[in-house]
Order: C-alpha cells, then structure tokens, then sequence
C-alpha cells in the first residue's frame, strides 16, 4: 500500500475533531496519529487496514488505531458516503483506565477486529447520534 499523507489535528484545542465526506468513490492510504472511527451510511466497497482488507458496506462502524495505513475504495466505480471521528489518545486517557470506551478501544486494537457492524433496528439511533455530534462540534469549534 502505497501511503499518501499523514493526517494530524494536534494543534487543535480540543483533541477531537469530526467530518462528513459526503458521496465518494476512493480514500487514499494514509495514517494518522489518532484513532478514526468510521461510519458507513451507504455504499459497499474494500477497507483496506494495515494491507488487510476488509469489505463494507453501510450501518458499518470501523476504528482503525493511531498509524494504521487504511483507505477505502467503493465497489463498481460507485460511490459511499462516510462520516469519520478524530479521537486522540490524549482524551481517552484523560478518563479512567478502567472506563468501558478505552476498555473497547483497547479490544479492538489487541484482536484487529476493526470492523463492526451495527444490527439494522440500531442503525437510526446511531445515525442520529453521530449527527448531533456533528452539530454539536461544528457549531461550537
């Protein structure tokens, strides 16, 4: 996989940062030194982690670890649609070791299961979760 650039917020205030791609056909490999949660609206394709692939389509999640090489490519020429999360290790480790989201995080990262698939009754409500804290973050960064 050849890499095509380094993504990083560092200089952001806050440790986090969120942002829609609206309809695409390809993401570039890149890394970066966050971890990205993924969510997949619609489309299907390839997710490439780490020179694994891995195949998604929508009501997806993917968490792919700080300098994880990753890309995405839609099937068919067609297009997906992807919001995508910024979650430095700073603010994870400014809770609790012992708190149930770096417990998952770290599940994640020890068994390269980076792919989760949201069951079809759940989607909604993690859809418009993920969009009030779109609106939350844009309106107040």
């Amino acid at each position: 996989m050849r890499l095509i650039k380094i993504y990083s917020h560092k200089n952001r205030a806050f440790q986090f940062a969120i942002a829609k791609t609206g309809k695409i056909n390809t993401v570039e490999p890149h890394t970066h030194d966050f971890f990205e949660i993924t969510y997949i609206y619609e489309g299907r394709g390839t997710h490439v982690i780490n020179d694994k692939k891995y195949y998604f389509k929508g009501s997806q999640i993917s968490v792919i670890p700080p300098s994880a090489s990753h890309s995405f490519l839609s099937d068919n020429n067609e297009n997906h649609s992807q919001v995508s999360i910024a979650v430095y290790p700073e603010l994870l480790k400014s809770y609790s070791p012992k708190s149930d989201l770096i417990s998952l995080f770290n599940k994640i990262i020890s068994e390269k299961n980076y792919i989760l698939t949201i069951p079809h009754a759940q989607a909604s409500a993690v859809e418009n979760s993920i969009e009030n804290i779109f609106h939350e973050f844009i309106f107040k960064h």
